[in-house]
């Protein structure tokens, strides 16, 4: 199974990096082909048709996709004991669909209600600690979200 989160960060990691040739072995050794077709079906790379090289996605909405993935991935993991805050951000995969929210509260039981940004799962629902991950901290001295 793949990890799409670590998949978004190496590709993402060659974005950040200005060149947009991605070196199809490296990318190998990291993901895998499972992970190479997936980020070529997700539109992350594209074959150059004047080189054959593999070339980053030049749309920015899957560049975005990318980096909020990739973020995902190198933030941590939160515990289900209390390692997300309220107004916290974070990224929830709800019938196989991402979606981008803020920690709403916390029940007694660890799970989390989100309050999403733009497009919202077709179900609400709490989610637990496993199912969501991290994109950035609250701070209410920089971010006025719950003020």
């Amino acid at each position: 199974m793949i990890d799409i989160s670590k998949l978004a960060h190496e590709v993402f990691s060659v974005h950040k990096t200005g060149n947009p040739i991605v070196l199809r072995d490296a990318l190998l050794s990291a993901v895998g082909f499972d992970g190479l077709n997936e980020a070529l079906r997700r539109r992350w790379l594209e074959p150059d048709a004047q080189s054959g090289n593999l070339v980053l996605a030049q749309n920015q909405t899957h560049i975005e996709e990318m980096r909020l993935m990739a973020e995902a991935y190198a933030a941590t993991t939160p515990q289900a004991a209390g390692g997300l805050n309220i107004g916290d951000e974070v990224l929830v995969v709800d019938g196989g669909k991402q979606y981008v929210g803020a920690v709403e509260k916390k029940n007694q039981a660890g799970a989390y209600s989100i309050s999403f940004k733009g497009e919202k799962p077709s179900t609400r629902r709490e989610y637990n600690g496993d199912e969501v991950r991290s994109i950035k901290k609250y701070d209410p001295a920089k971010d006025a979200r719950l003020r």
